[in-house]
């Protein structure tokens, strides 16, 4: 049976007091914490791994059908991390290392570099072989 908690009270619309349970309490304090997660925009979340992860997942689900480079390198997931900075560039050498993806234009927005091989262009496997040899040199992971 619920306890009733006398200090609170809420006005209903006729204006009388109402008195809340705990367990109300706890219902509308665990919807104010779900509120803030869904509305704190992703720029200000806390854990640079999550973030990145859910953005590079969203981008990936978004962008497999399409073939435009260009659209494919617009999607707002993937600007959002090329946002992050430097921060990202570990991050995205990792996932280049697990799967061979368009994170070139990312990688070279935020580093200012261009390490891939003339002969290499193109050619996504060797693309992303110069660029996880660039991270190696430049201890980026």
């Amino acid at each position: 049976m619920s306890h009733i908690v006398p200090c609170q009270e809420y006005k209903v619309s006729q204006g009388s007091p109402i008195a809340l349970s705990r367990e109300s309490f706890t219902v509308r304090a665990i919807q104010n914490q779900i509120g803030n997660m869904y509305f704190l925009p992703i720029s200000r979340q806390q854990d640079l791994h999550w973030k990145f992860s859910i953005l590079a997942k969203t981008w990936e689900e978004e962008t497999t059908y399409l073939s435009s480079i260009q659209d494919i390198c617009m999607h707002p997931a993937y600007q959002k991390i090329i946002g992050m900075g430097d921060e990202a560039v570990p991050l995205i050498l990792r996932e280049l290392q697990k799967e061979k993806n368009h994170w070139f234009w990312a990688l070279e927005a935020i580093t200012g570099e261009d390490p891939v091989q003339t002969q290499n262009r193109g050619i996504i496997d060797k693309m992303a072989e110069d660029w996880i040899l660039w991270g190696k040199r430049n201890r980026k992971f």
